[in-house]
Formats: C-alpha cells, sequence, structure tokens
C-alpha cells in the first residue's frame, strides 16, 4: 500500500509544476510544502486545498483519490451570523468559515471526473484537469463571493453554486445586515425557515433581527 507522504509528495510536484503559476496570477500563494492555496482581499479571505484519500478502496490500483476543496471566509459576515444565532452548533461548529464545499460542485455535471492517482500516471494529468476547472468556473465563483454584495448578489440571482443548507442561509442573511439591508434580512429568513421546527431551531436570529430594525427605525 502506498504510503500518504509519497503520495504528499506527488501531489506538491503537480502543484508546482500545473497550478503554481497560475494560481499565483491570481493572487494565491502556497507555502512550500503546502497542499493549501491561500489569497486575501480587503473583505474577506479564500482557499484551495487539495485533500487526498490514500488507497481508495472504490477504485482498484489507485494510490490516491485528490479531492479539492474551496473556501470562502468573511470575517465581518461571519461575526455578524455569530451573533445572530448564539451558538456555534449552528453554525457547524465553524462559524469563522462562511463556505466549504468540494471543487467538483461547481463543475458542470457533464465535466465532472473524478480524479485518481496511479502509481506511474495520473498526477500530471489531473493538473491539467484542475487548470481546466480553475480557468472556466473556480475562479468566477471565488470572484463573484468575495464580498457581502457578491454573496447577496449570488442568492437574489437563485445561484445554485453555493451548497444550500440551514448555515449559509444564515450567512447570506447577516451578509444583508451587513450592508444595512434589514428587511431584505428578514425575507431571507422568512423565506427560508417558514416551518415551526425551523422558526424554533433559528428563533434567536429572527429576534436579533427585530431588535436590529427596531434600534434603526
Amino acid at each position: 500500500m502506498v504510503k500518504k507522504q509519497i503520495v504528499k509528495e506527488k501531489t506538491i510536484a503537480m502543484m508546482e509544476k500545473e497550478l503554481d503559476a497560475l494560481l499565483k496570477a491570481k493572487g494565491f500563494s502556497r507555502r512550500k510544502n503546502s497542499t493549501k492555496y491561500l489569497r486575501n482581499f480587503k473583505e474577506s479571505s479564500q482557499g484551495v486545498e487539495l485533500t487526498t484519500i490514500i488507497n481508495p478502496k472504490y477504485q482498484s490500483h489507485a494510490e490516491a483519490h485528490l479531492y479539492p476543496w474551496i473556501k470562502i471566509e468573511v470575517p465581518n459576515v461571519n461575526k455578524i451570523a455569530l451573533n445572530m444565532v448564539g451558538d456555534e452548533k449552528l453554525l457547524a461548529n465553524k462559524p469563522d468559515i462562511t463556505l466549504r464545499q468540494p471543487l467538483e460542485t461547481l463543475i458542470p455535471k457533464s465535466y465532472q471526473k473524478r480524479l485518481f492517482f496511479y502509481e506511474d500516471e495520473g498526477y500530471l494529468q489531473i493538473g491539467e484537469k484542475l487548470k481546466f476547472y480553475m480557468i472556466n468556473w473556480v475562479f468566477n465563483f471565488l470572484d463573484e463571493l468575495s464580498t457581502a454584495k457578491g454573496i447577496v448578489k449570488s442568492y437574489e440571482n437563485k445561484d445554485a453554486r453555493p451548497l444550500k443548507s440551514d448555515q449559509w442561509i444564515i450567512y447570506v442573511t447577516a451578509s444583508y445586515i451587513s450592508l444595512d439591508e434589514y428587511d431584505k434580512a428578514k425575507k431571507v429568513l422568512e423565506d427560508n425557515f417558514s416551518s415551526i421546527g425551523k422558526q424554533k431551531r433559528y428563533r434567536e436570529a429572527f429576534n436579533y433581527l427585530d431588535k436590529l430594525k427596531k434600534n434603526n427605525y
């Protein structure tokens, strides 16, 4: 069975040859022995992480399955979101992360392909595939959702790319609040948490917004 360190070394070699220059041109940086790319904006930070599943049982003879993730953090929005719900558990115990999801979820299904490494082949070809994904879909998504304005625009356009979850709805609501759009923020909660169970679970968020509106009108 292949060792994790060998896979990491091959992954980094692929990143150096196929991805580093492209990501650097887009403002990302990567530490020498890291499989994570990071970039910072005035309002947010973003990451692309190449995780691996070693010796996947579901693909014979594969050394590893490369499974990239993207991450967005908008600190001001995150702070509001935590103040709204008052409990980190309601933000998946990761209140500092605005959005994190598999990179493949941004790719049209007709182009999706699982990324497997083999002993003598596959590493550089995966780099080429990732470059194609980045250029055509990933960079655009990250650019568009780098601010609170971008998040609410995505929501208003019924953008299907962000994986919808209760946590994402809270971050969308918090984005509206950060822009002083309290009525729109309230509508997001009402539209998405209309069931009795959801209203009970997120009662603190509704109360927070009601108090905020009262103090600002």
